[in-house]
């Protein structure tokens, strides 16, 4: 219950503005009751009871990440969005002035997704949008700039090659083989959009000709941008080195592909990976970390199908002292087959207060050496671009998870 004023008047959870914030994006988002929703925030913080309390500036990023998730999501309506950022505002003066216990924490990062899950439907159109990255470093740095002109840099885009070494490396859905690659694991085939996908047509259903116009972008910007966008997305932020290879760093990666972002941002990327731990995964750059290691090395492709679809194409502007962007959003799901024993061990890493015999107990399919258990790895993504090159990246952000096919048990991290 909240304290009454003259005892300090601390927010009970359920009455917290960061609360009031969540589930008012997560109704809007999903259309799940408000007492399913309540009753989730609820477990989430039972589970997450015993956690530490975060510092106030790790409380800090994760509203201004959600923020600038609200400024952009074009799905929410202005009434929904203006009470929204006013809950955050005001978590951040409860915050400072009350602290936030580690339960309350874990049960805002994660009602959303947590509601998505218990719904059992796919997540294209119901995963948050997320600030890009251009976004969430430009209100510390200071450093972000317009470019004027194209560049010559290189894209992101390959020739695929017929086939890797697996008889099946060609039915692969939405991508198909480009070239292979040999890592401490042995060796595997890299995979970029599949020529005839339909997320590769242009639709111009999917494209908001007025905020384009409104931001002084093109159509043949709007085609660019969703081809570069989706070669980016299907070789690197689905299928890069950091895939399910935690050896390589994330600096070792950026280092490997900096070329393929926008130049004016280099060194911010640069900068956040450098001074953040997980930052590919934490502001949603590629997905990293999520996955169990060494998923498969047999010569072929990692995912054995995945599945790509367009959503939005648009621009935006979240603030007067920053460029506008062009936006491709993007959703996806990858399934792969790796060990039964692999999937174990990564859920137990990423559910510490776990044990193998409760995983066991609730979950006996996974210890079944006669029963595949394929994982889903599920994604929604906005990749951005500055005016007047629609070749390199301007701005990320994504949320993903990992799910067993079978029943949607979460296992891998998610972001």
């Amino acid at each position: 219950m909240c304290q009454p004023a003259d005892k300090g008047g601390k927010r009970c959870l359920r009455h917290s503005a960061a609360s009031n914030a969540e589930v008012r994006f997560t109704f809007a988002k999903t259309n799940a009751t408000h007492d399913t929703i309540y009753g989730i925030l609820k477990q989430l913080n039972k589970e997450g009871r015993k956690m530490d309390a975060p510092e106030l500036a790790e409380v800090n990023a994760f509203l201004d990440k959600e923020e600038f998730k609200v400024k952009l999501d074009p799905d929410l309506t202005e009434r929904d969005r203006k009470l929204i950022l006013k809950n955050l505002e005001k978590a951040r003066q409860e915050a400072e002035k009350q602290g936030v216990t580690g339960g309350a924490f874990h049960a805002w990062k994660n009602v959303f997704k947590k509601t998505v899950e218990s719904m059992k439907k796919p997540l294209f159109g119901l995963v948050a949008t997320g600030a890009v990255l251009v976004a969430l470093t430009g209100c510390t740095s200071g450093a972000l700039h317009n470019t004027n002109g194209a560049t010559n840099a290189p894209t992101p885009s390959g020739t695929p090659v017929a086939a890797c070494s697996t008889p099946n490396a060609t039915k692969l859905g939405d991508v198909v083989p480009l070239k292979e690659v040999k890592d401490s694991y042995g060796e595997y085939c890299q995979t970029t959009i599949n020529p005839n996908s339909s997320a590769l047509k242009y639709d111009a259903s999917k494209v908001d000709t007025a905020s384009l116009a409104k931001y002084g972008f093109t159509e043949a910007d709007a085609k660019e941008a969703q081809k570069n966008a989706l070669n980016f997305y299907s070789q690197e932020f689905l299928d890069s080195s950091r895939l399910d290879n935690s050896t390589v760093s994330d600096m070792s990666w950026y280092k490997q592909n900096e070329n393929l972002f926008n130049p004016t941002d280099q060194k911010i990327y640069a900068d956040v990976i450098s001074k953040k731990p997980n930052a590919l995964r934490a502001y949603g750059i590629i997905v990293a970390d999520a996955l169990p290691d060494n998923i498969v090395r047999n010569g072929g492709p990692r995912a054995t199908s995945t599945a790509i679809q367009l959503n939005k194409v648009y621009a935006a502007k979240t603030s007067a002292n920053l460029p506008a962007f062009l936006v491709v959003d993007v959703s996806s799901t990858s399934s792969y087959n790796p060990s039964n024993a692999a999937i174990v061990s990564d859920y137990l890493k990423h559910n510490p207060t776990k044990t193998k015999a409760e995983l066991q107990a609730s979950n006996p399919e996974l210890f079944d050496s006669n029963q595949v258990n394929a994982l889903l790895l599920t994604s929604h993504t906005l990749l951005s671009f500055y005016k007047g090159n629609m070749t390199q990246i301007a701005g990320s952000s994504a949320n993903y998870s990992v799910t067993t096919a079978a029943n949607g048990l979460v296992v891998g991290g998610t972001n």
